[in-house]
């Protein structure tokens, strides 16, 4: 089965945090910006989020996260993105 990470977009893990994709190197996700599953009032930026063939993410709409999102968020405004499949 394949999967798909689309840049810019974000999901949800497994543990309930939220990170948005930015790539995959070296097979391990890369994530621009999360938010920790035990600290949503902090958006943390560039981490890891597990190798790309672990299914341990779901892609979510932007509505799930908007509340979290600081109002002037460039992701609360509409822009292209990259597909990547794997």
């Amino acid at each position: 089965m394949e999967k798909q990470l689309v840049e810019g977009r974000w999901y949800k893990t497994t543990m309930g945090s939220y990170f948005k994709f930015r790539e995959i190197r070296d097979k391990i996700i890369r994530a621009s910006e999360y938010f920790i599953y035990d600290d949503y009032s902090k958006l943390e930026k560039d981490g890891n989020f597990g190798y790309a063939s672990e299914n341990n993410y779901t892609s979510i709409n932007i509505s799930e996260i908007t509340k979290l999102l600081p109002l002037n968020h460039p992701d609360l405004k509409k822009k292209s993105s990259k597909l990547f499949i794997f």
